[in-house]
């Protein structure tokens, strides 16, 4: 979708807090304004797929990516849930 408006997004498999970090710093970097995440978790826990964040660790590591107007598009399948310990895939998507 973004493509056929004329973005150039650029997809990033993440599957672990390292890869996490080291994504959002790439974010940083770039002139992209939109990060939009897809991950498992809930209220208390993002979910990749070799590692789990609680939302205190999650916001440590993204919430200084957000500055000067970016924004953050947050997409996990229980949000509103209490804890689920599932762990599945993750990915990051990042725009203009």
């Amino acid at each position: 979708m973004l493509r056929m408006t004329g973005h150039e997004p650029i997809y990033r498999y993440v599957r672990t807090k390292a890869e996490l970090s080291h994504f959002i710093k790439e974010f940083r970097r770039s002139r992209y304004r939109w990060l939009h995440l897809s991950v498992h978790g809930n209220h208390d826990l993002v979910a990749l797929t070799l590692d789990q964040l609680n939302a205190e660790q999650f916001a440590v590591i993204v919430g200084p990516a957000l500055a000067d107007g970016r924004r953050l598009f947050l997409s996990t399948c229980k949000a509103a849930t209490p804890s689920s310990r599932r762990r599945s895939s993750g990915g990051a998507v990042a725009s203009r």
